[in-house]
């Protein structure tokens, strides 16, 4: 799960630049959605480190502390499942923002960015069904997994799309040298 939580952060990080050429309220509010997903994964980890501590009480003290310690040990276990849940409902929030500005800047192929916008949605959707039983989560997972796959391997072997990324920078020259009008 740290592993996990350092790749996203990175993927926020990287991603800022890119995004930020296009929208800066994009970037920011996808880097935002990262730092909390980052932020929450690593208090779910903090959860599951209680566990240790916990069965050292269980076996040194009597009895009635080490039924108080499997209490919050399960307590620990569930609580890092529910985070877990909210960490990924954030990281599907923040990744539809991304493959939005993806779609709209055209810098990675249409049927991808649709893609995204379509298995993001469905990762929230699988997040919120596991938080209240209904263990679809992971099946709900998998487009948007793939989608982060793809994401990763289309840049490297592809490349970003070069025109809609040097459209952006005309744009934005040209907007900054506009000349004041004389009056």
């Amino acid at each position: 799960m740290l592993l996990n939580t350092a790749v996203d952060l990175g993927k926020g990080v990287l991603f800022f630049p890119i995004l930020e050429k296009q929208s800066k309220r994009t970037a920011l509010a996808y880097l935002g959605t990262m730092i909390v997903e980052a932020v929450l994964l690593v208090i779910g980890v903090l959860c599951l480190l209680l566990i240790v501590p916990l069965a050292q009480l269980s076996v040194d003290s009597g009895q009635a502390n080490a039924a108080w310690a499997q209490v919050l040990g399960s307590l620990a276990i569930k609580s890092n499942g529910m985070i877990y849940q909210v960490a990924e409902m954030s990281l599907g929030f923040g990744c539809v923002f991304l493959c939005l500005q993806l779609l709209r800047a055209r810098l990675i192929p249409r049927f991808l960015s649709i893609w995204g916008l379509i298995g993001y949605p469905l990762l929230m959707a699988g997040a919120i069904a596991e938080m209240f039983g209904a263990h679809i989560g992971l099946v709900f997972s998998i487009p948007g997994g793939l989608f982060e796959l793809a994401l990763v391997f289309w840049p490297i072997f592809n490349g970003f799309e070069s025109g809609a990324l040097r459209r952006r920078t005309e744009d934005l020259n040209q907007e900054t040298s506009v000349s004041p009008a004389m009056g």
